[in-house]
């Protein structure tokens, strides 16, 4: 069978990209329900015919074409960046080279969007979730009675997103979070459930230890049996945030890639999103990983998004108030919160849980014991969250509270680093409405598609 690849183009630029894909010989396969998205300006397009070995021509390329890819392949196979060349990088290329050549070196936007299996691959998203470190199950405390502070709860008021596993009904968690039908975990199924379903309850938990009085907005996006999504996946669950109340967004999820570079659609989305929403995302479980030939993971990995500029990274402190060894110590990282056997609400019944290849069936009682940046991610969110007041202190302001070390709590700090990166939001300029006719004179469109240039303004 084919091996199906998906590239993410500018959307206003699809006949563009489309035009070059047929010129170079390669076919597109069926096109997904969501293959386009405006709110991102963005397209999907299937592509077939790139199965592996790497090829040095294209057979159905048609001149000058097959050149662009000759030259591309060269480019590509000799390129240290590259560290596992594929022939999706050489198309990438060759795309560039060819497009370029016929407009004096402008190319749209476009970039990788494949599924595979392995999270050393890319762009995909993974939740992190380390085999080294399953849940383990612990008996359940006393539910904990939530305080008012100055008459209201922690959090009253603010919404936070959680973009993550269908989230198991866990009664302990009952009226903190809202999660459609789709978004919840079935518990009634006849299987023992996989341990990675449980990953957005347990976030859900911590973040309401925190902020008793917030409210945790659930969305499915990662599968239940690997906590596993494209970016393509993520990225449009996270446009459909636009407008909905939601103040804090909460990804505990990420990917890596070659070259270092945040990937397009995830760059699209977070531009969308920001400043409007504060953005936390889980620095990533790498930081004690062994480099392999040919891997793109190795300890120093930018985790994506939360090495992207305009989100906060948290990493992973153990018990001693110190990084963990699997949190990565990198300059992009913002925040250190607690990670290493953190204990929150999960699932409840008989579980599925991996640890170094030997399968396990281990029965919990709706609660456990975690690692993992995920869960450092949850307890900041839910900090932030507390000490936001909706028409006085943002989660902007809260959030620098933090970073500043000013705040009057130890378990969550500062990197030691200077954080370099600005969480005031900034005004977003609004252009203005176009109109039919100008001075009495028709605007005649261009034929070609025309995009408005929406970056934020520096």
């Amino acid at each position: 069978m084919a091996e199906y690849n998906e590239l993410v183009v500018a959307l206003p630029y699809r006949s563009v990209v489309t035009e070059a894909l047929g010129n170079l010989g390669i076919k597109l396969g069926e096109s997904r329900p969501n293959d386009s998205d405006e709110r991102l300006g963005l397209a999907l397009l299937t592509l077939m015919g790139l199965d592996d070995p790497l090829r040095p021509d294209p057979p159905d390329a048609a001149a000058p074409w097959k050149d662009h890819w000759v030259a591309a392949y060269d480019l590509v196979t000799k390129d240290p960046a590259v560290r596992t060349p594929s022939n999706v990088d050489v198309l990438l290329r060759a795309l560039r080279l060819g497009i370029g050549k016929e407009n004096g070196g402008w190319y749209p936007e476009f970039g990788k969007n494949r599924d595979i299996s392995d999270v050393e691959g890319l762009p995909y998203i993974s939740g992190g979730l380390d085999p080294r470190m399953p849940p383990v199950p612990v008996d359940p405390p006393a539910k904990r009675i939530p305080t008012k502070v100055d008459g209201r709860l922690p959090g009253e008021g603010v919404e936070v997103a959680l973009l993550d596993t269908a989230i198991f009904p866990n009664t302990r968690l009952a009226g903190g979070y809202l999660a459609g039908h789709h978004d919840k975990y079935d518990p009634e199924r006849p299987v023992d459930m996989p341990a990675p379903v449980g990953h957005s309850a347990f976030i859900t938990g911590l973040i309401l230890d925190r902020a008793p009085g917030a409210q945790v907005i659930v969305r499915k996006v990662l599968s239940d049996e690997e906590a596993k999504a494209t970016t393509w996946d993520l990225a449009t669950k996270m446009a459909g945030l636009v407008g909905s109340g939601v103040s804090i967004l909460v990804l505990a999820c990420g990917c890596y890639t070659a070259d270092g570079q945040a990937p397009l659609v995830l760059r699209k989305a977070i531009e969308l999103l920001t400043p409007g929403i504060l953005i936390l995302a889980a620095a990533g479980n790498h930081g004690d990983v062994k480099t392999k030939e040919g891997a793109i993971v190795s300890p120093k990995s930018p985790t994506f998004p939360a090495a992207q500029p305009e989100v906060l990274a948290v990493g992973a402190d153990n018990a001693a108030g110190e990084p963990a060894s699997f949190s990565p110590n990198a300059p992009w990282v913002g925040l250190w919160a607690p990670g290493v056997g953190v204990e929150s609400e999960y699932l409840d019944g008989d579980v599925i849980v991996v640890k170094d290849d030997v399968t396990e069936h281990v029965p919990f009682k709706g609660y456990a014991r975690w690692s993992g940046t995920s869960f450092s991610v949850a307890t900041a969110a839910g900090e932030i969250a507390a000490r936001t007041r909706p028409g006085q202190v943002t989660p902007h302001q809260a959030a620098a509270q933090l970073l500043s070390g000013a705040a009057t709590t130890t378990a969550i700090h500062p990197s030691p680093r200077p954080y370099p990166r600005p969480l005031a939001p900034v005004p977003i300029p609004v252009p203005y409405p176009r109109r039919s006719r100008a001075n009495g004179r028709a605007l005649i469109s261009n034929p070609r598609p025309f995009a408005l240039d929406r970056r934020r303004s520096p």
